[in-house]
């Protein structure tokens, strides 16, 4: 899994810089220890996806029918992402404990390796 992230963060970031943003971190990033949870928003763009790439391609979440998708839903699944099933009406609450539980696991959710 370390090694996907990784390489998905490569590659969509020398994607952004090929179409021309420069992205500048000032300060550090923030451990996963010292910060569990990450929020970006409003997704009203892409640049959701350019924080993802310069936060290593963190697990996210997403609507269940994004991982049927072809190819990026491949991709997407790539990343273990919390789905939400807008079908679903405790998929709310099911969407809030599974970030909670991963928030919680200092990184030790069972992942798929």
């Amino acid at each position: 899994r370390r090694m996907i992230q990784t390489t998905l963060s490569c590659l969509t970031r020398t994607l952004f810089f090929v179409m021309g943003f420069q992205v500048k971190v000032k300060g550090k990033i923030a451990s996963l220890l010292e910060a569990p949870i990450f929020v970006a928003a409003p997704h009203s763009s892409f640049f959701d996806a350019i924080i993802s790439a310069l936060t290593g391609m963190p697990s996210i979440v997403s609507r269940a029918e994004n991982l049927s998708t072809p190819v990026f839903g491949t991709i997407l699944s790539s990343l273990q992402p919390v789905s939400v099933s807008r079908q679903d009406p405790d998929s709310r609450k099911n969407t809030v404990t599974e970030i909670t539980k991963r928030a919680l696991s200092r990184g030790q959710w069972p992942q798929v390796i």
